[in-house]
C-alpha cells in the first residue's frame, strides 16, 4: 500500500507539471492568427517550439498543414583562393485532412538555418512525426513527406579565383519549387556574384549578386498567405575585388523569410567574407472550423 507522504509528493508533482507543460511536453507555439476565416488560417513560426496545441474547432475531416523549410547559409570566403556557393533554399510540403485532436498536443519541429558546412536535419519543418508531415531543409538531406512536396533551389556555383560566389537557392512554396541560385563569374571590368534564386515557382524574386561597385542584395519576402508569411527568394552572391571590402561587395546577401537560402561570399584584398545568412521555416494551418463528427471529406483549395 503507498505511503501518505509518497502519495502526497506524486499529487504535488503532477500538479506541478500541469501548472508548467512546457517542462512536461516541451514549449508549445503560440500560434498566429493570419485569417479569422472562414477558412481560419493560423501559422506558428517559433523555432523554440515542440508542439502546438491543436485548436478547439479543428476540423479533421477539412484541412491543409502547410511547411518550409529553412535555407542554407552561403559559403564563406577564403581569400585569396576559396569563392563561396550560395546555400540551398528551404523545401515545401503540405498534408490535407491531417487527423488531429481537439485541444491535444501535437509535434512540431520549425526548421533553424542551415550551416553550410555542416549542415543537420534541424532545418527541416515537420508536424506529427518525420513520415506525416515534413519539408526538407535547405542542404538536410532528409526525405520529405507529405500529400505534396516540393524542393528548394540548389545553390549557386561559385566562379573561379577572383570571380563571383554564387546566389542562394529560392525556398519552395504552395505553386511550386524553388530556382537555383545563379552561377558567379566574370565580366569586363570584374567579377559579378550570382543571382539568388527566386522563390514558390518564380512568383518571388531572388536578390541580385554583387558587382565590383555594388553589394548583393537580399532575397524578396513572400506574401502568398499574408503580407508577413511566405517563400523567401535567396540571396545574392558576393563578388571579389582587390580594392573594396567585404560590407560592399564581397559578402552575400541574405535569403529572405521564409526558407530563402544566403549567397555565397567572394574574398577580398587580405579579407575574408562571410556567406549571406539563411532563413528560418514556417507552418501554415488551414482549415474550416466543424466538429469532430463531421464525415464529409473535403479538401481546401
Amino acid at each position: 500500500m503507498m505511503k501518505p507522504t509518497l502519495r502526497i509528493r506524486i499529487a504535488a508533482l503532477a500538479a506541478a507539471l500541469w501548472l508548467v507543460p512546457s517542462l512536461a511536453f516541451g514549449a508549445a507555439c503560440s500560434l498566429t492568427t493570419i485569417s479569422a476565416g472562414p477558412p481560419k488560417v493560423l501559422a506558428c513560426t517559433d523555432t523554440t517550439a515542440t508542439t502546438i496545441t491543436v485548436p478547439a474547432d479543428w476540423n479533421s475531416f477539412n484541412n491543409k498543414v502547410e511547411a518550409v523549410a529553412a535555407g542554407q547559409n552561403g559559403q564563406s570566403s577564403v581569400y585569396p583562393t576559396v569563392v563561396g556557393n550560395g546555400g540551398i533554399g528551404g523545401g515545401y510540403a503540405v498534408k490535407t485532412n491531417l487527423s488531429l485532436t481537439p485541444g491535444a498536443s501535437a509535434s512540431i519541429q520549425i526548421g533553424t538555418a542551415n550551416s553550410y558546412a555542416s549542415p543537420t536535419t534541424a532545418a527541416d519543418t515537420w508536424v506529427v512525426n518525420t513520415s506525416t508531415l515534413l519539408a526538407v531543409g535547405g542542404g538536410s538531406g532528409s526525405a520529405a513527406a507529405g500529400t505534396t512536396t516540393y524542393s528548394g533551389g540548389g545553390g549557386g556555383t561559385a566562379g573561379g579565383t577572383n570571380e563571383g560566389a554564387g546566389g542562394g537557392g529560392g525556398a519552395a512554396g504552395k505553386s511550386g519549387v524553388g530556382a537555383a541560385g545563379a552561377a558567379g563569374g566574370s565580366f569586363a571590368g570584374g567579377s559579378r556574384g550570382g543571382a539568388g534564386g527566386t522563390a514558390d515557382n518564380g512568383t518571388v524574386n531572388g536578390g541580385n549578386g554583387a558587382t565590383a561597385s555594388t553589394a548583393a542584395q537580399n532575397g524578396t519576402a513572400g506574401t502568398e498567405w499574408s503580407a508577413s508569411y511566405g517563400s523567401g527568394g535567396g540571396g545574392g552572391g558576393g563578388a571579389g575585388n582587390t580594392t573594396t571590402s567585404c560590407a560592399a561587395n564581397g559578402g552575400g546577401g541574405n535569403g529572405a523569410n521564409y526558407g530563402g537560402a544566403g549567397g555565397g561570399a567572394a574574398p577580398v584584398l587580405g579579407g575574408n567574407c562571410t556567406g549571406g545568412s539563411a532563413m528560418q521555416g514556417g507552418l501554415i494551418l488551414t482549415y474550416t472550423p466543424g466538429a469532430a463528427f463531421i464525415m464529409t471529406p473535403a479538401v481546401i483549395p
